[in-house]
């Protein structure tokens, strides 16, 4: 065993041979290597971990919200599956418009929204749920005049339908914000 020390200071001692020596024994240059080997190994491995990580398919967050009992958790798994389509409309298909469909049908206006959100942006090729899309909005419509809330899913239903339907500025007053238009 070796005494290693650092700017005159004793750290401790290490086996003579093995690489954590040179690090503590080297000069400044030596430390600022190690650190940056460190520093690439963790960034390496983060990225590896980020790869290993897949989001969840639509069609698993579609039966994630369907067998959920709570309804705040199925409105957080409606929202990360509108955002799942938002960034990869492609990423659902004909099987899971239709399970989006069914999920108009839910008793929380707030998973209605997501989903026609979810819909909205897939656009033309969910052409099939305008029914259950015009259905859920007539209904939350009726539901509001009772009992008027500040927010509900009509807004979100009005834009998926205009989006569904290729006709987004239809119906809008005045001009369409740019952050309607693009998205």
């Amino acid at each position: 065993m070796r005494r290693f020390e650092i700017g005159g200071r004793r750290v401790g001692e290490h086996a003579s041979r093995r690489p954590a020596a040179f690090f503590i024994r080297g000069g400044v240059a030596a430390r600022v290597g190690l650190v940056l080997v460190l520093a690439a190994a963790l960034v390496s491995g983060m990225l590896l971990v980020e790869l290993w990580k897949s989001p969840e398919s639509a069609s698993r967050l579609i039966e994630r919200v369907r067998v959920e009992k709570d309804h705040q958790r199925r409105a957080d798994l409606a929202e990360q599956l509108a955002r799942l389509v938002q960034a990869d409309p492609n990423a659902v298909g004909d099987e899971q418009v239709a399970g989006l469909t069914a999920m108009l049908g839910d008793d929380a206006d707030s998973v209605r929204a997501w989903t026609a959100g979810a819909l909205g942006f897939i656009g033309p090729r969910a052409a099939s749920a305008i029914p259950a899309l015009e259905a859920a909005r007539q209904k939350q419509a009726e539901a509001d005049l009772k009992f008027p809330v500040s927010l509900s899913s009509v807004a979100a239903i009005d834009l998926a339908l205009r989006r569904i339907r290729g006709r987004l500025d239809a119906g809008l007053p005045g001009t369409i914000p740019a952050w309607v238009r693009d998205h």
